[in-house]
């Protein structure tokens, strides 16, 4: 393992980690989630999954290498090379219809773990060792841990510790009312009232919520539970969604949407409105389209999204600062990529996102080559630009500092299901 682990910025192409919400047409172009390392999330109640008795084991493994080189705004260069290994293993037993037990465990290498990515960007920043102490594997990390019970035809209630996404912006998405779940304790309840799915969520995480866990009282009080729930309607024609949120410590949110597809072309308008502890208020939107060109071939797959913010460059899920409803903040994103260079075993990607703010932004090209197999051969450019304190260059992934860099990258992939 190499011991320069202050990386520069890692493009994850084609990934776009953490994002995955409930628009499935661009799941090829924004979503590539490790094999059995997420099990089923989804927010309908279909208890037919639940049929038969089963007992599956699985583990995977991925290994990356890669080097990243670049120069920084004052033309120092700088050239950074890294490893990381990420080790996962779990369970999926179901014992009927009823219930199931869902487990998932991971080691990584190093031992830091990846920061959260910010509204305006969807790249997450990579793994960075700060000190040689970190570079060691991790203890035994829980990404998944729960129950299901089936009540019947009526209801799912998953308990434990699980993923979930709301909201509908790939690139931007101001609407996931559930930000934090993965990393705490959760009680989601699906169920169908009529032609309306309806989920309701308990979420308890201190860390993302504010709570005092020196104060007993408080971090153990019913109070220190985040409360959400999300009602969607479906026709054949369009898709229409409701969402709340509620914290003593944030606020409240509330968030609707609505998506169809027309002449071939999926979108989604977005609003939300959120309400501080202090009265303080702040409105935002985002709309967005998808497209594929191309009969058997996709000659290019198209993703657009427009963020009008509320939230700014001082405010966050868990902080609502007061800003008017206006068109100060905007925000411009696309992510493309295309097939034809399928036959090549290659996939190249670009993301570009643009804000009116301050004229700063980011553009990210990717070429993945999948040609040996469990080997993916990777090369990514970065290039980030914007006046000094700028929105994009204040918020650069690169821990270096890096405004232009090349990243050449090895990553092995392996899973095994027993």
């Amino acid at each position: 393992m190499s011991r320069l682990l202050g990386l520069g910025f890692l493009f994850f192409v084609l990934a776009f980690p953490g994002l995955v919400s409930a628009q499935d047409s661009g799941d090829s172009l924004f979503a590539n989630p490790d094999a059995d390392s997420k099990a089923d999330t989804s927010q309908k109640v279909a208890t037919d999954a639940y049929t038969g008795q089963s007992v599956r084991f699985f583990e995977t493994m991925n290994a990356d290498g890669y080097v990243v080189g670049g120069q920084r705004a004052d033309s120092s260069s700088v050239v950074t090379p890294a490893d990381t290994l990420v080790f996962g293993f779990g369970s999926d037993v179901r014992l009927d219809r009823t219930a199931r037990v869902y487990a998932s465990f991971y080691l990584n290498y190093p031992s830091t773990s990846v920061a959260s990515t910010n509204l305006y960007s969807p790249l997450q920043a990579p793994v960075q060792a700060t000190d040689a102490s970190q570079l060691n594997f991790s203890n035994i990390q829980i990404r998944e841990l729960f129950l299901d019970y089936a009540l019947g035809n009526l209801a799912i209630a998953r308990i434990g510790r699980q993923s979930a996404t709301w909201g509908q912006g790939r690139i931007f998405n101001p609407g996931n009312l559930l930000e934090g779940i993965g990393d705490g304790m959760a009680v989601k309840v699906s169920t169908a009232l009529g032609p309306v799915a309806l989920t309701t969520v308990a979420v308890k995480n201190d860390s993302e919520y504010r709570v005092a866990t020196a104060n007993s009282k408080e971090a153990l009080g019913i109070s220190s539970v985040a409360t959400a729930a999300l009602a969607e309607y479906s026709s054949d024609w369009y898709t229409v969604g409701l969402s709340g949120f509620y914290h003593i410590n944030v606020g409240e949110k509330v968030d609707a949407y609505i998506k169809s597809s027309f002449l071939g072309t999926d979108f989604f308008l977005e609003g939300l409105g959120e309400r501080g502890t202090a009265e303080q208020k702040s409105y935002t939107g985002v709309a967005g389209v998808y497209r594929e060109f191309g009969e058997q071939q996709k000659w290019l797959k198209l993703q657009v999204e427009w963020l009008v913010s509320g939230r700014q460059n001082d405010g966050s899920f868990s902080k609502v600062v007061d800003h008017p409803l206006s068109f100060d903040d905007q925000t411009f994103g696309l992510g493309a990529t295309t097939e034809l260079l399928s036959e090549f075993q290659t996939k190249p990607s670009i993301l570009w996102l643009q804000t009116l703010t301050d004229n700063s932004g980011q553009v990210s090209f990717g070429l993945v080559n999948s040609t040996l197999p469990h080997l993916d051969l990777t090369l990514g450019i970065n290039r980030v630009y914007g006046e000094p304190g700028s929105r994009y260059i204040a918020n650069n992934p690169d821990s270096t500092g890096r405004v232009w860099s090349l990243t050449f990258k090895a990553s092995f992939h392996f899973e095994l299901n027993n």
